[in-house]
């Protein structure tokens, strides 16, 4: 267990850090300045031995030693990354020591805000030297802005406009480098300046990324900046063509232009993301691949802020263009900071936190670092390890590193009987925390719903599930924890109560043809390899699926013909030579149907 947990640790710092095997070499204090022999004045067990400390004292989730924290933690990664800080950075003459100096709230949340992982760490440090270098004073006044454009501005070859090729549209001129960016927002008026000012760069993000040239900006503020209310939805503005070539070949790939000439809905979702951007609303590029039987789409989403605090915010998520039938196109795009892809569920959840508090949201995911540290050198029981993660939850409700710790509990057998009522409450905890960003609970539901001592009440639970994700129209999240329902109830032997729910999904979201085919694969899986007497029901269930199918006419024919044929192959697995002669049938009209 203490080897597991030591692996645990070290994956955190790998992450978090980007740790190496190979450690940097400690600097040699004659060489270091001011601001890192602070950093680096003690050890990084030292710095541990603080934070065992505070989780002794029982204060690692007391609000006011949050700042203790956040310093222990920006300093466990200055001490891995003082190499780089001090190449990138010069030694202590250079001016940005002596502002770090005074900024040390900078300083930290800048190192913590560098993903070890992903970013260009180098490059990152170096545009914080820049920018204050020549520019302290707006530094000072717009720090996670600084922050925001360091950590997407460290790889710029990544950020593009969208589309620009497909439509063999010609590159904009004078595409914007991170400093005019940096200065377009720093000398923003009202109220354009508050938001730079006091929304927190995990946000500004999805603000900053973007290279939207002087002229476009112009034409942005000229166009539309009297009022940025629902401004995603001006997605419609560009007008729906198609062509060959497009109406924008060879034509600059300008805002402007995107707006006269017109495009698909590509073109429509980068039009609204880049203007969203500009004018200062977080945004988003929604696009779905080409999932089976349907053809790719773009659309916009949004965060409409309507209360900014300096340490809140509220909105609402918006967004214009998507299908709302087509639950099957499921938003999958590259984040700004990471370059990784993530999806809207992913990023909500984490807006939805930093929105209630920025500080508590900051604070919890600092100690979800922290935990594997802790659970490996002070070996807590399994009660100690639930009570501190529920602890750590509590700072900042919804955090899928806890519920991930915890369902892990129930996966591993760790909950005994007398522990069912805990598990109850756990459970109606998970589904009200994640109830606006349900991406998360099917693989949640699945560890924490496996522990054996609740198997008895397993289907009723999961119909909870099923209902609460139901009313959020999330039927590929169904459709995705339906079958690891039917997993946990066959490695019970409850092969019965596994069909019945896995057909019952089946004939409920017949409609959804992208998604559908894990459900029916797994049917029949479960069919060849067990009970004999289920034959029987597998082509009563057909009977019925292919009835609602052939009906809805507006399916799509390949998807039609495709049920048809798989239901064909059952039917004649299973001798019912009746049933077989029928769907042949229906394949033959079906394919000789002149299209409308």
């Amino acid at each position: 267990m203490k080897k597991y947990l030591f692996s645990i640790f070290f994956v955190w710092m790998v992450v978090f850090t980007g740790m190496t095997i190979a450690e940097e070499p400690a600097a040699s204090p004659a060489t270091v300045s001011p601001v890192t022999k602070s950093f680096f004045a003690e050890s990084s067990a030292s710095v541990d031995k603080q934070w065992i400390g505070l989780y002794r004292k029982k204060q690692l989730t007391v609000k006011t030693e949050y700042p203790t924290l956040r310093r222990l933690a920006a300093q466990k990664i200055a001490i891995h990354h003082q190499t780089t800080m001090q190449s990138v950075w010069g030694k202590e003459s250079q001016p940005i020591y002596a502002w770090l100096e005074k900024h040390p709230v900078f300083l930290e949340n800048f190192l913590l805000a560098l993903d070890g992982k992903n970013d260009d760490i180098p490059a990152a440090m170096q545009i914080v030297k820049h920018l204050v270098t020549k520019y302290p004073n707006q530094v000072e006044e717009y720090p996670d802005l600084t922050i925001a454009i360091a950590v997407v501005w460290d790889q710029p070859e990544m950020m593009g406009r969208g589309s620009q090729r497909q439509f063999n549209a010609a590159d904009p001129p004078d595409p914007a480098n991170y400093e005019d960016l940096f200065l377009y927002y720093t000398h923003a008026k009202s109220p354009y300046k508050f938001r730079m000012q006091t929304l927190p760069w995990e946000v500004l993000c999805y603000v900053v990324s973007h290279k939207t040239s002087d002229a476009e900006r112009r034409w942005a503020f000229a166009t539309y900046g009297n009022n940025i209310k629902k401004l995603g939805e001006k997605y419609h503005d560009v007008p729906y063509k198609t062509g060959n070539p497009p109406p924008l070949a060879e034509k600059p790939y300008t805002l402007s232009n995107m707006k006269q000439y017109g495009g698909v809905c590509t073109c429509r979702a980068d039009f609204a993301l880049a203007l969203c951007r500009t004018l200062t609303v977080p945004a988003f590029y929604g696009g779905a691949g080409f999932p089976k039987y349907y053809g790719g789409h773009s659309w916009i989403m949004w965060l409409e802020l309507h209360d900014i605090q300096s340490n809140s915010f509220r909105f609402t998520f918006e967004n214009c263009g998507r299908y709302s039938n087509r639950k099957d196109y499921v938003s999958q795009y590259k984040s700004p900071h990471t370059k990784q892809e993530e999806n809207d569920g992913t990023i909500l959840l984490r807006f939805y936190r930093l929105g209630v508090n920025i500080s508590a949201a900051r604070h919890s995911e600092i100690l979800t670092l922290m935990y594997p540290m802790i659970v490996d050198r002070m070996q807590p029981s399994f009660q100690e390890q639930l009570k501190l993660l529920l602890d750590i939850n509590a700072v900042s409700p919804g955090s899928p590193y806890v519920w991930k710790e915890i369902a892990k509990f129930s996966r591993e057998n760790q909950f005994t009987k007398r522990d069912v009522p805990k598990i109850l409450q756990l459970y109606s905890q998970l589904l009200n925390e994640f109830a606006d960003s349900p991406n998360y609970l099917p693989p949640l539901v699945s560890d924490l719903l496996s522990a054996s001592e609740i198997k008895d009440q397993r289907e009723k639970l999961y119909a909870r599930l099923f209902a609460q994700l139901d009313a959020k129209k999330r039927p590929d999240l169904i459709l995705a924890a339906v079958r690891d329902f039917a997993r946990a109830e066959l490695d019970g032997n409850n092969e019965d109560i596994a069909l019945k729910n896995l057909a019952n999904a089946a004939l409920k979201y017949y409609e959804e043809a992208s998604l559908i085919a894990p459900v029916l694969n797994m049917i029949e899986q479960i069919v060849e390899n067990g009970k004999k007497e289920n034959q029987n029901k597998i082509s009563v269930f057909y009977t019925r699926f292919l009835d609602l199918v052939l009906k809805k006419t507006s399916l799509p024919k390949d998807y039609r013909l495709d049920m048809l044929k798989r239901a064909n192959a059952c039917f004649g697995k299973y001798n019912q030579s009746d049933l077989q002669a029928r769907a042949k049938s229906e394949i033959q009209k079906l394919e000789q149907a002149q299209p409308k």
